[in-house]
């Protein structure tokens, strides 16, 4: 049995060939879990399985984007038995002029690694204190709470955990690596779809949102830690003006501000 997994939510089932070619890039071996909306184009369970027949294929109801899909997964308990488990998506953000750009930039950093060994992993496997680990530039921390936070509060009440004293930090996009361990909290508030709100192209104040910040309050609840990857990895938009400016300090603060406000601090389609 691999110790590895991917997860993938297809919601626009025209990137899944995208999709597909980052995944080849992974030369250990991993089991793939695919959530597909049911409001995908007929054939689109066929096409994927024809790319990749070992795909496990879920077909999911369009609610709660990428994220109710996920912790469908995540509730049944199918991840207790990886080591380590990567969450992608298929994110166009077609709000912003930088949307494809972003999720390329995400995707490749997740597999990117020597010898198709994804960096993620190699931090997971080498360090048992982190629980999330994120691409880097993509952590984010308080002042992107946005319009998230009493939605957050009253899920993380629901089980005892106030949130008020832990530092927020998430993977703004919501694709990341993880160690199981570091969701257990977030699997025990037991979501279900009568938790999140049909879907009316919101940009921010919803469950899913909510659940996005929670994924690194979940990590800090085990006692882990939410770090990101301690270099940039891929081409894009983000690689050559915002990522690699280590020697402008304050041009990259003044970038980030401007980038986290465009990009409403969360998960679009």
């Amino acid at each position: 049995m691999a110790k590895v997994a991917f997860v993938a939510h297809i919601y626009y089932p025209d990137l899944w060939d995208e999709m597909l070619r980052y995944l080849m890039r992974v030369k250990i071996p991993f089991d793939l879990y695919v959530t597909v909306s049911a409001t995908a184009a007929p054939g689109t369970a066929t096409r994927i399985k024809r790319g990749c027949p070992q795909a496990n294929i879920h077909v999911v109801e369009n609610k709660g984007r990428d994220i109710l899909p996920f912790v469908s997964l995540l509730n049944s308990g199918l991840f207790t038995q990886y080591e380590a488990v990567c969450k992608i998506h298929t994110k166009k953000s077609l709000h912003l002029l930088a949307g494809s750009s972003w999720r390329r930039y995400l995707l490749s950093s997740l597999v990117a690694g020597k010898q198709g060994i994804p960096e993620g992993f190699r931090l997971l496997a080498n360090d048992d204190s982190i629980g999330i680990v994120c691409p880097r530039g993509f952590c984010l921390d308080h002042r992107a709470w946005a319009a998230n936070r009493q939605r957050a509060a009253t899920l993380a009440a629901s089980r005892g955990l106030p949130i008020e004293g832990i530092p927020l930090a998430f993977p703004a996009g919501s694709m990341f690596w993880f160690r199981p361990r570091a969701l257990e909290w977030l699997r025990s508030l037991a979501l279900t779809p009568e938790d999140f709100e049909p879907e009316a192209g919101q940009l921010d104040g919803t469950t899913a949102h909510a659940v996005e910040r929670l994924l690194g309050i979940s990590a800090a609840a085990a006692g882990l830690k939410t770090v990101e990857l301690p270099r940039q990895f891929g081409p894009g938009l983000w690689s050559h003006y915002y990522l690699k400016l280590p020697r402008l300090s304050h041009l990259e603060a003044i970038l980030r501000r401007k980038l986290t406000k465009s990009l409403r601090f969360g998960l679009e389609k």
